[in-house]
């Protein structure tokens, strides 16, 4: 069996216990994500067949995580944009209001732009 093969399985496992969701992913485990992924693309494209019949039930093994992968990530990526959404809501929310600059001792006022 091809060395390629049974290290794109290893970082395919390895992609799909990291891509597990979780509520608070930092900049480092997305990176790392994204690294583990340009590595199998990179062995990936270096596959080429004949594949023996061992070599065919890894691929398989392989397209089934992927699938588990696919369907993670996609959640990850709905989480981000979920983050975004919110963080925009919240500037907005802040814009509208501005500090009054007026000299009153001990009496703050909002001030709708």
């Amino acid at each position: 069996m091809r060395e390629n093969l049974k290290l794109c399985y290893a970082i395919t496992e390895e992609l799909f216990e990291k891509s597990k969701i979780n509520d608070d992913y930092s900049d480092e485990q997305y990176n790392e994500l994204e690294m583990l992924l340009n590595k199998r693309e990179a062995i990936l494209t270096s596959l080429n067949p004949p594949f023996t019949e061992g070599e065919k039930l890894l691929g398989i093994k392989i397209v089934e995580l992927n699938n588990n992968i696919e369907h993670q990530m996609n959640s990850i990526k709905s989480q981000i944009a979920e983050k975004i959404k919110n963080l925009n809501k919240k500037e907005q929310y802040v814009g509208n209001y501005t500090a009054y600059d007026g000299s009153t001792y001990g009496y703050f006022y909002d001030k709708k732009k």
